[in-house]
């Protein structure tokens, strides 16, 4: 056999292959329109939001087309459809497909879309979430006391995504609330690739001196976090236990 016959038969062999591909491409466009989308980065609010994004599929196939199952990769994500809904060619698919969003970080889901006649679609989405307020202070409402001097104690956390320490904060609070405060300890390490935040903690002490005015409440300001405000309630006694003790200034 020349080279010139192997040649020839090796493009005969080419076209036969990219021929046949192109036959299984053909034969697997079922829909057509945007099968991927980015929420981006989203401010989402406590404790979780869930995020939507509305598909719109045509059938460009030449027979009808109807889902039989739609399989989400995660409890993370919904999907809105139903087997009763028959689609001519030339018509499209309205699909509203939701992402919860838990906690400030990057998410991506898949679902899948089996069709009667046989074939697969999949539609992805993706975003990264930041909370709102990056500021949590926990107990979220503070039990005080008439001069304990002892006072309540919390922790503030913050969602902080800079590499260096946090400012101080700054309180705001009546003139018989006294808070003192820690310095910043950073607690957790965040992930960029994950898009998880650096988290860090504080502790208060807060004091009541005299009578706790009726929906008493203090506020905490951190760099550009919004204004947490924080209620205060007031009780007979408070409980100090000794792993709480000495360790605020």
């Amino acid at each position: 056999m020349t080279k010139k016959t192997i040649h020839a038969c090796i493009l005969i062999l080419l076209l036969i292959g990219a021929g046949i591909i192109a036959v299984l491409l053909l034969r697997n466009t079922t829909v057509s329109g945007n099968q991927n989308f980015d929420f981006g980065l989203v401010k989402i609010l406590r404790p979780s939001q869930t995020l939507e994004h509305t598909f719109h599929l045509t059938n460009v196939s030449d027979h009808e087309l109807r889902i039989t199952n739609a399989i989400p990769s995660c409890a993370c994500a919904t999907i809105s459809w139903s087997p009763d809904v028959v689609v001519a060619p030339g018509q499209e698919f309205i699909l509203p497909v939701t992402l919860d969003m838990q906690r400030s970080q990057y998410r991506s889901a898949t679902v899948r879309l089996e069709f009667a006649s046989g074939e697969m679609e999949v539609l992805r989405v993706k975003g990264v979430a930041h909370f709102e307020q990056p500021l949590q202070c926990l107990p979220p409402t503070i039990l005080v006391a008439s001069d304990d001097s002892e006072g309540s104690r919390s922790i503030v956390s913050l969602e902080w995504y800079e590499d260096s320490t946090p400012p101080a904060p700054t309180f705001v609070s009546p003139e018989n609330i006294l808070i003192t405060a820690d310095s910043w300890i950073k607690s957790s390490v965040g992930n960029p690739n994950k898009g998880t935040p650096d988290r860090w903690t504080i502790r208060l002490k807060i004091v009541l001196v005299g009578v706790l005015e009726s929906d008493a409440t203090f506020s905490i300001m951190q760099h550009s976090a919004p204004e947490l405000i924080v209620p205060l309630t007031l009780t007979d006694s408070i409980e100090h236990p000794n792993l709480l003790k000495g360790g605020s200034r």
